[in-house]
């Protein structure tokens, strides 16, 4: 058996993890921003497999790719 996630696999998983966050209000203002950031990092994310899937490439737009030579 693969540890490898399939493209649906992915999007599941992203959308689990968006339920779980949906609704949720941190108790400081940093973990508010944070839930807040990750919930909308991951919309992005499962619209963009999404997407990639529907238009049948391999890029994720809400992935800013970045060249090899660019700093973190």
């Amino acid at each position: 058996m693969s540890d490898k996630l399939s493209e649906n696999q992915v999007h599941d998983l992203l959308f689990r993890c968006l339920a779980l966050l949906s609704g949720k209000e941190g108790d400081t203002v940093l973990a508010d921003t944070t839930v807040k950031a990750a919930h909308r990092a991951l919309m992005l994310l499962s619209l963009g497999i999404l997407k990639a899937q529907e238009e049948e490439t391999q890029e994720n737009e809400a992935i800013k790719a970045r060249k090899p030579s660019e700093p973190d």
